[in-house]
């Protein structure tokens, strides 16, 4: 019987990303098996690039509770055979309990331990990843962890418009939003390091920002020598290829970060208020 495999990751952008190795390797376990990835719709470009999924479900970004369930009734009757919760979060288990799949495993997300860490600042000497507990999770169907680092395959168009890159200078990508406030390195010292790369280097930098950053780095565009681009909430698919062509990326801890380093870009991400053994870093 073919296995029927459903893989629950709703976000965020970082988070999805890293779940990326866990699933490779179900379909290195189980290469004949249906392989579905249910996610929020604004990931569902992401996971697109993702190596071993046949299929992506997706939940409305501003689904409530009753959407979501009729989802899940509709999900219900793929009868899937298998399901790999990389959430642990009360949706996935709702989504776990009205499915009720016959072989179900949940991430370990350390939940105790962390909290511990942020409230005492005892930090122990070693500590798996987060990508490390996925595989983990796996382990009880018998999936090993050949794939442990994400990678992810840009569009091979996607910058048409963007600019011209018939020359010869190289691209430097400079993300400097973050999910959090105290994880933003400050704006300023994100224009200074580009002015500096650009007079050392030549290099052409992309500044890559959301809506909420656009009144700091709007201005930007087109200043420099060779000229800057400003692009604001630019599509994923086109941010992988725009990235891919980059020789480095500077970038706070967010998910511009993965994202980056999961197409093959050196990746300078600067973390504020974090510590590797919260699992992230």
């Amino acid at each position: 019987m073919q296995e029927k495999i459903l893989v629950v990751r709703f976000g965020s952008l970082g988070d999805v990303i890293l779940t990326s190795p866990a699933v490779l390797n179900c379909k290195i376990r189980f290469p004949d098996s249906r392989l579905t990835y249910l996610t929020k719709a604004r990931y569902r470009d992401v996971v697109a690039r993702f190596d071993g999924v046949d299929e992506i479900i997706t939940l409305p970004d501003d689904a409530g509770p009753v959407a979501f369930s009729r989802l899940l009734r509709d999900i219900e009757q793929s009868g899937f055979t298998h399901l790999i919760d990389l959430h642990a979060n009360l949706r996935s288990w709702w989504a776990r309990t009205l499915l009720a799949v016959p072989r179900t495993v949940v991430y370990d997300k350390r939940r105790l331990q962390r909290r511990n860490i942020v409230r005492t600042g005892y930090h122990p000497h070693s500590s798996a990843h987060t990508i490390d507990l996925y595989n983990r999770a796996l382990k009880q169907f018998g999936i090993a962890p050949y794939a442990q680092r994400p990678i992810l395959y840009p569009p091979d168009n996607g910058l048409d418009g963007v600019a011209d890159f018939s020359g010869h200078e190289p691209l430097v990508a400079i993300a400097p939003g973050a999910a959090h406030p105290p994880k933003r390195w400050p704006a300023e010292r994100f224009i200074e390091t580009a002015q500096l790369i650009r007079e050392k280097t030549g290099a052409r930098v992309f500044w890559l920002v959301t809506q909420a950053e656009q009144a700091t780095f709007a201005q930007l565009d087109g200043t420099g020598d060779p000229p800057a681009h400003v692009l604001i909430d630019y599509p994923i698919p086109a941010l992988a290829r725009l990235l891919s062509r980059c020789r480095v990326t500077l970038t706070n801890d967010s998910g511009m970060a993965h994202l980056s380093s999961a197409v093959g870009t050196p990746t300078l991400a600067l973390f504020g208020p974090t510590h590797p053994a919260l699992g992230f870093a």
